[in-house]
């Protein structure tokens, strides 16, 4: 028997990469709420800065929705995933440490690339490929944990998660305090969203993924949204500083409510359609591509900004922006194809 492709995974990963890329505009587009003068257009930018937040809590998601429920010898892990993201992680670094050797002036010594390697990842994006190894090296654990979770602690789970993770923060800024001591190993992202994916994908039962239940947390998204907007321009008039960091205070939590909703929104929206054949090998083919555009996007998006550059003053900051991150979507995802023919990178990409 043929298992039906899974089209709402696509269709998620290529809104989560498009969202990656948006987080890496700066000033251009994601940051952009910071500097406009426009107070029509301010509450939007921030709107889409906070939204922007959902790109890697959905892929944990995605991963964990297919590779917890699978069985899976040590073995098979070691070779297939943790082998996998080591290779990538070098690979790649290398090719940034190259570039960065030629263009940016660094000294190239491959002694001085396996100490940066090794100790932090070589251009900042590349952050996930660290969690994404802790992650898979947990995975004999979390399967273990999804074999016996029950409905009521995924529940527990996810009310903790808005609680300290959401609320938690909030607390913390209107206190005046620098943290809440309280740390819960199971509210780390490489752990929930993975099992928050299983659970939505697995468990939650197929009559709530129904207009009623969208509708519902699309309310309760907005209303997320609308709060979190609020909080960063109060830190900002308060501090006089409107930062990328002070964006990030509060959007760790609170975001889990959007993220949620996108999740039963778009396998509810791809359950009512029916994709031709067509439609579906497309949607699969940029959805495979995925992976390699988020390790080339940098490259292109530095190398395209002009595109920002030269539109903006036309057609304003924002489309342009949108643009520039389609060129980029585009351009980095035309040599990721390329590159996926290569037997040896076919393999890891």
């Amino acid at each position: 028997m043929i298992k039906k492709r899974k089209t709402h995974m696509d269709i998620l990963r290529i809104l989560a990469i498009v969202l990656v890329i948006y987080n890496h505009t700066n000033e251009k587009g994601y940051y952009l709420f910071s500097i406009t003068e426009n107070p029509v257009t301010y509450p939007f930018y921030m709107a889409l800065s906070v939204l922007c937040a959902v790109a890697v809590p959905l892929f944990f998601m995605i991963s964990g929705a297919l590779l917890l429920g699978r069985e899976e010898t040590l073995i098979n892990l070691f070779k297939k995933r943790i082998v996998r993201i080591i290779l990538v992680i070098f690979i790649f670094s290398f090719m940034q440490y190259v570039y960065k050797s030629v263009w940016e002036g660094w000294e190239f010594s491959l002694v001085d690339f396996f100490k940066r390697v090794i100790s932090s990842p070589i251009i900042i994006p590349y952050w996930y490929l660290y969690a994404y190894l802790a992650y898979v090296i947990m995975l004999p654990f979390l399967r273990s944990i999804v074999k016996t979770m029950k409905v009521e602690n995924y529940i527990y789970l996810f009310t903790l998660y808005i609680v300290i993770s959401g609320l938690g923060p909030i607390f913390q800024f209107f206190l005046g305090i620098d943290n809440i001591n309280l740390t819960v190993p199971m509210l780390e992202s490489t752990i929930f969203f993975p099992l928050a994916g299983y659970y939505f994908e697995n468990l939650l039962p197929e009559k709530y993924y129904c207009k009623r239940t969208v509708v519902l947390g699309t309310a309760l998204s907005s209303i997320s949204v609308i709060v979190l907007c609020l909080l960063t321009w109060y830190r900002g008039l308060l501090t006089g500083e409107m930062s990328e960091w002070g964006n990030g205070l509060f959007i760790t939590g609170l975001t889990v409510i959007p993220i949620f909703t996108i999740y039963v929104s778009v396998k509810w929206v791809c359950g009512l359609i029916k994709f031709n054949v067509k439609a579906e090998k497309v949607l699969a083919l940029l959805s495979g591509l995925t992976f390699g555009i988020y390790l080339l996007e940098e490259r292109f998006r530095e190398g395209l900004v002009n595109i920002d550059i030269t539109l903006a003053p036309i057609i304003g900051w924002m489309p342009a922006c949108f643009v520039w991150i389609l060129s980029v979507f585009v351009c980095s995802g035309a040599v990721a194809f390329l590159l996926k023919k290569i037997p040896g990178i076919k393999k890891i990409l």
